[in-house]
């Protein structure tokens, strides 16, 4: 017998049933006394090797300042104390006990004497003796895509970055500097962003003018092409007389779609476009080239494959963030949009995005902004991972789909990587004889991750697929394989690219927030990892593991699994909070009926957290969370389970979305199990409370794989039975162990 879909709501774990614990500390070691010489002597060589290296290089000629990096036995707090009596300036923050510094040309020699001295000169012993190590950095002042460039005579449109957290207020003074130089030298300002951890210029400029400013700024971080933005029209669909759309389902929630505008008199979109706001230099909300309005369309519809049943199920904002012709700062447009726009929509959909791909070690601007704006705001982006497009036929032609999405030149584009977004990825909603990937395998055209040690894309969705003719030619669009939504001639439209797979997410986000109200970004986001799944076309695509993994991520979700447990296959929600200094207990019951399984029970979990990010600091998130999960045993002990790992699940370190499953067969049911939840904090002085709590969300799925039995209703009659009621558990820092209160859970 099994049982069917019956719209249970997931089961909550409150949180004053969850304990926290204060994290044990190890003891202090004994401090060992320094040898002066041996310790002068070692960096005396590494600071002659650093000069040696960053002038071999001819940074030297560059500049007017030697850029190292600086480890400190203690934290670096004091730069100016312990910094300046050497002639050592604090250039920018890399972690906790790290720093990129730099000294002037005249003064290295003098650095040199000093280093060697420090066995004899009391007075240099107080700021050496803080020093652990001296090594070379490398800053490039001229970006790979700039080296032919910076050797010819022609214009064009640069982007000039400046060390990260240097302060608005010196930001401000080096822009102005920076901007009048460029208008002295008839050069043409773009545009330019300035806020307290970073800042940066575009400028329509000759080779010439950007050298000058190199030599004579040392804050410069990096000089590179400006990054464009390129978007097609979607193709019109020949549909003589489109259907009118059935009544919106009841209390839709609002989805901000940051685009190129909103047609909003379609007659798919009326009153559904709550506001518009035009964030571009149009002076004009409406949409140009139609991306916005077939985003919308999906937003709002979330497929409109048959437009006779179409059914709104979300509202929408027009944010206006591209013009039709736009060279400003997308960063600026979408800070703008989410403060104006945060207290009236969660979900925040972005197919806009810069075509330059990200940096695996290092976060682009737009990612960290968005970073910021969702830990600011609590909300959640839904991006895009963008599309290979420009150099696809020599890809194709080179190696055998889809291998050549390995190449550098498919990384996913800079923002998508934003560690809070969920990113999506494209696969085939449709195949033919001629195409490249069957239904479900990734569209031939979607970028793939990884970032740091972040796997991205999260998700996937629908965004067509791709042909070849005789020839062996990618062959035109074909309707039959394209995205099918809104255009802007009041008909339907198609067009092809994960820019449509994106909003078709942020509808079923929508879907989920309009079942769950009271869930934060965290849970909604975890919720949709938790419950996608790699199509069954995957088995037959001919790509190794981890290729899979950077192409489809977590999987495809569905709204159904997202939203509702299943007899069979009951899920526990959990939203709190936990210090840096704290571990957190999270009791879930197991019902006796789970005795009944015939083999192996299974428990998925995910956890979600949005952690704190800096631009400066090697690793970018400041915090980690993992879990650890422990099942009772018949006589009360705790067992931490041993994770049995498949091969499409993750967790990795320092990650922020991960997703595990446990197999088991013997004892554990009728009892409560705890899931473990340790947070790891990295370069504490950054975080600017001492009293810092990191919000998370976690699902839990216990699962019967037969099908067979109705493990939620156990759940609801046996857990009154059979768990006691508890004193409460809400007591920080208790250190005996105390079963929380499963009683209050609620159903």
């Amino acid at each position: 017998m099994s049982y069917g879909w019956e719209n249970r709501r997931h089961i909550r774990v409150p949180s004053d049933a969850i304990e926290r614990r204060r994290k044990p500390y190890g003891g202090s070691s004994d401090k060992k006394k320094v040898n002066f010489g041996e310790k002068g002597k070692k960096l005396e060589e590494e600071y002659e090797k650093c000069v040696k290296d960053v002038s071999a290089e001819g940074k030297l000629s560059d500049t007017e300042n030697l850029f190292f990096v600086l480890t400190t036995r203690k934290p670096i707090e004091q730069e100016d104390k312990i910094l300046k009596p050497l002639g050592i300036t604090f250039s920018l923050q890399m972690n906790e006990c790290s720093a990129v510094v730099s000294i002037e040309k005249k003064d290295v020699q003098a650095l040199t004497e000093k280093i060697k001295s420090y066995k004899e000169k009391n007075e240099l012993k107080t700021y050496l003796n803080e020093i652990e190590e001296i090594s070379a950095v490398k800053i490039e002042k001229i970006a790979p895509d700039l080296t032919d460039w910076i050797r010819s005579e022609e214009p064009t449109n640069i982007e000039i970055e400046m060390f990260p957290n240097l302060g608005q207020v010196y930001y401000e003074k080096l822009i102005q500097k920076t901007s009048e130089f460029l208008v002295s030298h008839d050069d043409k300002i773009i545009d330019s962003l300035i806020d307290d951890e970073s800042a940066s210029i575009r400028a329509y400029a000759k080779p010439q003018t950007i050298k000058a400013i190199i030599q004579g700024t040392d804050s410069i971080w990096q000089t590179r092409k400006a990054p464009s933005v390129t978007l097609e029209r979607p193709q019109n669909l020949d549909v003589k007389t489109p259907s009118i759309p059935t009544e919106p389902i009841s209390n839709c929630k609002t989805i901000c779609v940051l685009d190129t505008g909103v047609k909003k008199n379609h007659p798919f979109l009326q009153n559904l476009v709550t506001q518009s706001q035009d964030f571009s230099s149009d002076n004009n909300a409406d949409d140009v080239d139609g991306h916005g309005t077939f985003v919308a369309g999906l937003a709002v519809y979330g497929n409109l494959e048959n437009a006779v049943d179409a059914q709104a199920s979300a509202n929408i904002i027009n944010a206006k963030i591209h013009g039709a012709s736009d060279n400003g700062y997308l960063e600026k447009r979408i800070i703008k949009a989410v403060n104006q726009f945060h207290s009236q929509a969660k979900i925040f959909s972005l197919s806009v995005m810069y075509e330059t791909c990200c940096n695996v070690d290092l976060p682009s601007d737009l990612a960290y902004r968005i970073d910021k704006l969702a830990n600011e705001h609590e909300v959640l982006f839904v991006v895009c991972t963008g599309n290979v497009k420009d150099n696809l036929q020599s890809l194709v032609n080179q190696q055998k789909y889809p291998l050549y999405l390995q190449d550098e030149a498919c990384k996913i584009f800079s923002g998508a990587e934003a560690s809070t977004a969920i990113t999506v990825g494209g696969i085939a909603n449709k195949d033919t004889k001629r195409s490249l990937a069957k239904t479900g395998q990734p569209s031939p055209f979607t970028r793939r991750g990884q970032f740091m040690k972040r796997c991205k894309p999260d998700v996937v969705c629908y965004a067509g697929n791709l042909e070849l003719d005789t020839f062996g030619q990618l062959s035109s669009h074909n309707a039959a394989l394209g995205v099918i939504s809104l255009g802007v001639n009041n008909n339907l439209a198609y067009d092809l690219g994960t820019s449509y797979s994106a909003p078709i997410v942020a509808n079923i986000l929508a879907r989920l927030y309009r079942e769950y109200p009271e869930a934060s970004a965290n849970l909604l986001k975890a919720l949709v990892i938790h419950f996608s799944d790699v199509p069954k076309s995957h088995y037959s695509l001919r790509a190794d593991d981890n290729l899979k993994k950077s192409l489809y991520g977590k999987g495809l979700p569905e709204f159904e699994n997202c939203a509702y447990s299943q007899n069979y296959r009951p899920t526990y929600i959990i939203e709190d909070t936990v210090g840096y200094d704290e571990v957190a207990l999270i009791p879930i019951y197991v019902p006796l009926a789970m005795k009944k399984l015939f083999g192996a029970r299974k428990i998925k979990i995910t956890l979600v957290y949005n952690p704190p990010v800096n631009k400066g600091v090697n690793g970018y998130t400041l915090v980690d969370l993992d879990f650890q999960l422990f099942k009772r045993l018949k006589d009360g002990t705790l067992q931490r389970q041993t994770n049995f790992r498949f091969n499409r699940y993750f967790k990795k370190p320092w990650d922020n979305v991960k997703t595990d499953a446990i197999e088991w067969e013997h004892n554990g049911w009728g009892t409560e199990w705890q899931l473990k939840i340790t947070p790891t904090v990295r370069f504490k002085k950054l975080i600017k409370s001492l009293e810092y709590q990191q919000r998370y969300a976690v699902v839990i799925t216990l699962e019967d794989p037969s099908q067979d039995h109705n493990i939620y209703d156990a759940i609801i009659e046996e857990q009154a039975q059979h768990i006691k009621p508890k004193e409460s558990v809400k007591k920080k820092y208790q250190q005996t162990q105390i079963v929380p209160k499963l009683q209050s859970l609620n159903f």
